[in-house]
């Protein structure tokens, strides 16, 4: 997907079964989504995935911030929402 950003470019991102987020976090990163929903099954999982997200906040910030200049924490570039959600069941 690093190779083909166009492909998720302003889309909004459900990872299934995401585990500790790694594809999630990267594509929330790099790619210019939306947003990016990762869930998965166990409470565990899901706590590792929250705090992989926690630790990886700012680098998620920083980097979406040297793509779209207007980007704030809460806001893109039109206004809607940004988010980064974990969900289980």
């Amino acid at each position: 997907l690093i190779q083909n950003k166009h492909m998720v470019q302003d889309q909004n991102i459900l990872e299934l079964g995401a585990g500790v987020g790694l594809t999630g976090l990267v594509i929330a990163g790099l790619c210019q989504t939306k947003s990016v929903h990762m869930t998965d099954y166990t409470n565990a999982t899901l706590e590792n995935l929250e705090h992989n997200v926690a630790l990886n906040w700012d680098w998620i910030i920083e980097s979406r911030k040297l793509r779209e200049k207007d980007l704030t924490t809460t806001n893109d570039h039109d206004g809607s929402q940004q988010s980064i959600v974990t969900t289980g069941y």
